[in-house]
């Protein structure tokens, strides 16, 4: 006989709040960012030794200093498969495709912040373990 046990579990995060960067001698470095962001993800594991996970993500973020008013938006959506093998180790994959749209130059320390490192427009990013 055999026991068969199937974990299914949804979680959704939410976060706001401000980041600050205050440069002494370099104005164009200075930012006051606030920030929302919304993070689902469904959880499958049919087995102690296999989980799958898919995740969608959501951030605005706005600068509050400055004229220019950049604003950025970035949807990622995301999967996960992490399989473990008893002595053995554990074997893991995770792909990503985000989506952002930023209203500014992207060759600035605010955009690079704002973006991530990851610039606007499509981004594609992978992990293998």
């Amino acid at each position: 006989m055999t026991n068969l046990e199937f974990v299914l579990c949804l979680i959704c995060a939410y976060r706001t709040g401000v980041k600050t960067n205050r440069s002494e001698f370099f104005s164009k470095r200075d930012y006051r960012l606030a920030y929302n962001r919304t993070e689902p993800r469904l959880i499958i594991q049919p087995s102690p030794s296999f989980r799958f996970v898919l995740s969608y993500e959501y951030s605005h973020k706005r600068n509050m200093i400055g004229s220019v008013g950049e604003l950025s938006d970035q949807q990622k959506a995301g999967a996960e498969i992490k399989y473990s093998m008893p002595k053995q180790g554990v074997i893991s994959a995770r792909f990503n495709y985000i989506q952002i749209e930023y209203n500014a130059s992207d060759n600035s320390p605010i955009a690079y912040e704002m973006l991530e490192g990851l610039k606007n427009g499509e981004n594609y990013t992978w992990l293998f373990s």
